[in-house]
């Protein structure tokens, strides 16, 4: 839906009308979309959310009622998943480095799959009734985050590694890796997948049942620039997988579903002119802290519109957020109508490492989140 119309809806117009700004907007139908849009050209690879991209309770209730799986990293989110109606065996436990007592916990509410990378790892699992699936690493330059810096195991380590996991008496059931954030290369995807598949006939010969290849996500969005969308994500990765059918494959999308389904409304609280630098300055009351967090946090450059009546003049404005920090500026020189005390500001695809990174600094409460209904 347009800016107008999503501005026009009766929940929003009620949000404004009752406490104001700022708020996101919650929109299921999109998610809804996204997802479908997912699973349509990934047909052969069931999605587990990535809990960590937006854990609101509404998103998390819309994707269990459409059928996702999910993926977990902390005993939070596991509680989470369960409230929305999830059962655990639709949650895999991705965090490849535990402590022990959330692995009981995990275990406790009924979690089985869980995902490790170190022979420190395996010695936690040893003995206990759950499924391992060993993390790979995969280094990306193409990636903004290149999440194989952190975890996963070289291949070069997996022989050795798989040989100890039998010595402790546990076997392998599948292989996963993440080729990294907002990943913008189509070879990274089918090149991370092909090596994968080269691994599992030599863990089978060694005595791992391996059933399960994970390929984690990355799948881009579009903030500012051109990415690949999911249908020519699959173009290249459903022919890889078509040649290994007696695997399951499954993914961890986060950002592709969490990023599109939130909007932020702030509103303009106060503006100057800086002689010093010649530059007019806006004030929100929202920022780095709260709702723009993705930008300090994850890289973001969200669009920004700014609401205003007809024929304003159009000039470079530095926006400001609400804290008494001076890092708290979102955009400096962006070319938009004058602004002026009551407008709105509003920026789509901000659902995805937003709300769930806003603090309450400075004593200013999180964002609300203001949720659509699906008529």
């Amino acid at each position: 839906m347009t800016l107008e119309e999503l501005l026009a809806r009766d929940e929003v117009v009620s949000a404004l009308e009752s406490d104001g700004t700022p708020f996101f907007i919650f929109d299921p139908a999109r998610l809804r979309a996204d997802y479908r849009a997912l699973v349509a050209a990934l047909p052969g690879v069931q999605p587990h959310y990535a809990v960590k991209a937006l854990s609101h309770h509404a998103v998390l209730e819309t994707l269990v009622d459409e059928g996702a799986g999910f993926d977990v990293a902390t005993s939070a989110e596991i509680d989470a998943v369960l409230a929305a109606g999830a059962t655990p065996d639709r949650i895999i436990h991705t965090h490849p480095h535990k402590r022990p007592r959330d692995i009981d916990y995990a275990i406790s509410r009924g979690v089985r799959t869980f995902v490790a990378d170190s022979d420190a790892e395996l010695r936690k699992l040893q003995g206990r009734d759950v499924e391992v699936i060993a993390r790979l690493s995969f280094p990306n330059e193409h990636a903004l985050v290149d999440l194989s810096s952190k975890f996963g195991l070289e291949l070069g380590e997996v022989e050795g590694y798989l040989e100890y996991a039998l010595e402790l008496g546990i076997r392998i059931i599948g292989f996963s890796y993440h080729v990294g954030s907002q990943n913008t290369s189509l070879d990274v995807f089918r090149d991370a997948l092909a090596n994968t598949l080269q691994l599992v006939d030599p863990a089978r010969a060694a005595g791992h049942p391996i059933t399960t290849v994970d390929i984690g996500g990355g799948f881009p969005v579009a903030y500012d620039t051109g990415v690949p969308a999911p249908g020519d994500i699959g173009a290249v990765l459903n022919p890889v997988m078509a040649s290994r059918p007696d695997l399951r494959y499954i993914s961890e999308p986060g950002r592709v579903l969490a990023a599109g389904c939130m909007h932020l409304v702030s509103g303009v609280v106060s503006t100057t002119h800086r002689p010093h630098d010649d530059t007019h300055w806006v004030y929100i009351d929202d920022g780095l802290f709260g709702g723009y967090s993705n930008v300090a946090s994850d890289h973001v450059s969200p669009k920004i519109h700014a609401i205003t009546p007809p024929g304003r003049e159009i000039i470079p404005q530095t926006i400001g957020g609400p804290t008494c920090d001076s890092n708290d500026v979102i955009v400096r020189g962006l070319p938009l109508p004058r602004l002026e005390v009551g407008d709105l500001i509003v920026s789509p695809n901000m659902g995805a490492y937003s709300w769930v990174t806003a603090s309450e600094f400075n004593g200013i409460p999180r964002t609300r989140v203001v949720v659509l209904g699906e008529d």
